[in-house]
């Protein structure tokens, strides 16, 4: 065997082992197993000292990529069905949400990935409080007053997601929604950037508007760094800026995300962190999910 790390130099040669009459054996020191890669080929010497190549050549190699960790996530590179749940208060009476995330992505090609699923959300938010002729009505220190609106969104998504080699992949997805006053439609936008390492940025854009007149009914911007821990654990941060059904503020969430691997199959997200409208009045974020690979 004639070896060499990718990218150039000369080939260092490695005595094969005849195991069977048909196997012949090598094994590569784990020193020269080298990111980001190796280049080989395999020559044979006959009985008049004659060495011919029997597998790729000097002049084409054989090429090996070598990385030194997970890419991107375990649970991302197959088939996957996602259950999650979340909820946020924002330090303010009538003024928290819940949420449930179902998810299934079916990939094609080992670069396209189709994605649906149905997403539902309820609770409570703050908006303005406005007088029959639509201006806003005002306190006796003329600041303006809010009022709690009930949440009744549920919809779904369907999409697709694009791979480039290892380490980028985009998403867009349609959104549709139902809520209290009619029908939404939307998109969601996502990126994703790893390393050899395992870690990645990741970025989501998405906002839906009612069909009729155009009111927001969501809008969200999610930010955050995922990185593995270990074998089996990835911890992520995660900040969330996002209003739903014309809030009278956009409420922001920062919050810790640990996935446990608990099997090559099965993974387990938890979240915590804290969330609210303004420094006077600080809530709270939590959630969980589940992920199943097949």
């Amino acid at each position: 065997v004639f070896y060499r790390p990718r990218g150039g130099g000369t080939f260092d040669v490695l005595k094969m082992t005849q195991v069977t009459p048909e196997i012949w054996r090598a094994t590569l020191p784990k020193t020269r197993v080298v990111v980001p890669g190796l280049s080989y080929y395999i020559a044979a010497t006959d009985e008049h000292g004659v060495t011919r190549p029997i597998f790729y050549s000097a002049n084409g190699p054989r090429h090996v990529r070598v990385t030194r960790g997970k890419i991107l996530s375990t649970e991302q590179r197959r088939d996957r069905l996602a259950v999650a749940w979340s909820q946020s208060s924002h330090g303010v009476d009538g003024d928290a949400w819940q949420r449930l995330d179902i998810g299934l992505e079916r990939l094609f090609f080992g670069f396209l990935v189709g994605r649906l699923g149905a997403t539902a959300t309820w609770g409570d938010a703050l908006r303005l409080d406005s007088t029959a002729s639509g201006a806003p009505k005002l306190d006796e220190k003329g600041t303006p007053l809010l009022k709690s609106q009930p949440i009744n969104l549920y919809g779904g998504h369907a999409g697709l997601e694009l791979r480039s080699g290892d380490y980028f992949r985009v998403a867009g997805d349609l959104l549709v929604a139902i809520h209290n006053g009619g029908a939404g439609l939307g998109y969601r936008l996502t990126a994703h950037i790893g390393d050899e390492a395992g870690a990645n940025l990741f970025a989501s854009l998405a906002g839906i508007h009612d069909v009729d007149n155009g009111d927001i009914l969501l809008e969200r911007l999610r930010l955050g760094l995922s990185t593995p821990i270990g074998r089996r654990f990835r911890l992520a941060g995660v900040v969330v800026h996002e209003s739903v059904l014309q809030d009278s503020s956009k409420a922001l969430r920062f919050q810790a995300e640990v996935t446990w691997a608990v099997a090559q199959r099965v993974f387990i997200t938890g979240r915590a962190g804290f969330s609210g409208r303004d420094a006077d009045h600080p809530g709270s974020t939590a959630g969980a999910g589940v992920a199943l690979t097949f």
